[in-house]
Order: structure tokens, then C-alpha cells, then sequence
């Protein structure tokens, strides 16, 4: 869902996908899902290494349930990224490589440093949990489960390694609310927070 549109956005060219690989249950956090994009990365660069996690998530139900992970490996001295997806819509998870869009939202130094995701103790339900104390919950109070889409983002960015929450809400009558949140990754402290509501709508 969003994470596809977020990656589209970037004008992302896919040019290699293998797999799929089956995945045995569903996998609801970041750390669960690593070890099979791991074992699809290294299937087509073994020297490529972790620089960001997508997380799409499903609100459909008022709950938060992991739709999908995307993880992003650099693969050194090329400006192409290994794009690993776990899908539990389809339990299944495969890789693709995409070459390098010709903008970045921040510096391409900062956006490509490694990682190390053992060193990142905040998961999902951690995140999401800061988040609503931190407009999530208010943003979920004024816009519809069926209306609205959250994605998490953890990368490099300004501000260091950085979970970030976004959400925007959206019906036949137009733009409803648009929700960012920043948390530092490795103690969850909220580093910025913003809750935009559409004019006239309440």
C-alpha cells in the first residue's frame, strides 16, 4: 500500500526481482522479517548492507497490523539499492534492485550510512506506542480507520537513526489530516512532532 506509493514516489526503476520465498507465519516485527530479507539480499549481493526499513501498516480494523516490511540495502560503489519486500498479505517475501532517484529528501552522505539493526532496541509496538502519546492517537480520533494510512520509516537522516510515523487521512471530500512524528531509534525519545488538520474539516 503506502510504502509502494512512497518508493513510486522516488521514481524508484526496478530492474531485478528474485524469489519469492515463502514465509512460514506472519512476520509483525522488523527483527522477525530481517533474516529472510538477509537471505534474499545476499542471493544477489552479498556485500550490500541494511540503510533503511519501510514498515506499511493495515488500521482498517482500528488496530495496527503489520501489512508489509521493506527493507533497503546499499549495495557500495553503485548508486543502486536491493529492495527486499515481506508481504504477509501474500506470506510470501522477494527482492528487487532499484536504481537511485535523482533526489533525495536529504543528503545522499546521510541517507546511505550503514546500520546496524541489532543496535536499534524500538520496534514496532515500541514505536507505535511513543507515537500515541504524540498526536497518533489524535490523529486516529479524527480520521476513520477505512480513511486513513500510516507507514514507519526507520533510516539515517539529520537528526541520526530515526523511527518516523506518517500518516494522512483522505475521503471522497478530500484531505482530512496529515500526522509526521520523529523518534530517535535507539532511546525513543520524540525529537519532533506535527499534526496538520485540512481547513474546515473538524
Amino acid at each position: 500500500m503506502l510504502c509502494v506509493l512512497v518508493i513510486a514516489t522516488l521514481v524508484w526503476l526496478l530492474v531485478l526481482r528474485s524469489g519469492p520465498l515463502k514465509l512460514p507465519n506472519t512476520i509483525s516485527t522488523v527483527a522477525m522479517g530481517y533474516p529472510y530479507a538477509v537471505k534474499l539480499k545476499d542471493a544477489v549481493a552479498p556485500q550490500a548492507y541494511l540503510t533503511g526499513v519501510l514498515v506499511d501498516l493495515d488500521c482498517s480494523n482500528n488496530t495496527f497490523e503489520t501489512e508489509s516490511i521493506s527493507y533497503g540495502f546499499r549495495i557500495p560503489n553503485k548508486k543502486r539499492t536491493i529492495i527486499v519486500l515481506v508481504d504477509n498479505v501474500s506470506r510470501t517475501a522477494y527482492s528487487a534492485v532499484a536504481d537511485d532517484p535523482n533526489r533525495f529528501p536529504i543528503p545522499e552522505s546521510v541517507q546511505f550510512q550503514r546500520f546496524d539493526l541489532s543496535q536499534i532496541p524500538k520496534d514496532i509496538s515500541n514505536v507505535l506506542a511513543i507515537a500515541e502519546s504524540s498526536d497518533l492517537s489524535e490523529f486516529c480520533r479524527i480520521v476513520p480507520a477505512e480513511d486513513r494510512n500510516i507507514y514507519l520509516r526507520l533510516g539515517n537522516g539529520v537528526s541520526g537513526i530515526t523511527w518516523s510515523v506518517v500518516g494522512d487521512g483522505w475521503d471522497q471530500k478530500g484531505p482530512i489530516a496529515d500526522l509526521h512524528i520523529e523518534i530517535n531509534a535507539t532511546n525513543g525519545v520524540v525529537i519532533r512532532h506535527s499534526l496538520d488538520k485540512a481547513l474546515g474539516r473538524s
